[in-house]
């Protein structure tokens, strides 16, 4: 769902080919829901600092991003149509 929702928002998706050495307590929240769940990140750019170090700024610009595609997995969820950010 997160993929199409990312398409349908015309941002590009990339699967990595490894998981993130990230530890977040999301598992926990899917595993208490008992309904499943999707952990998705807004990428930066490969030349951006990493999370977590002093050089990281964080990049505004990807908000909108982040809220489209929220959006159209709120379309998708609820059967509308894709609303194309």
């Amino acid at each position: 769902m997160v993929k199409n929702a990312a398409m349908s928002a015309n941002l590009d998706f990339v699967t990595l080919d490894r998981g993130s050495s990230g530890s977040e307590d999301f598992g926990r929240l899917m595993d208490a829901s008992r309904k499943g769940g999707a952990l998705f990140s807004l990428g930066a750019g490969e030349k951006h600092p990493n999370l977590h170090t002093p050089a990281y700024d964080f990049n505004d610009g990807i908000l909108l991003d982040g809220v489209n595609i929220f959006v159209a997995l709120i379309d998708a969820i609820l059967g509308f149509e894709p609303s194309n950010g």
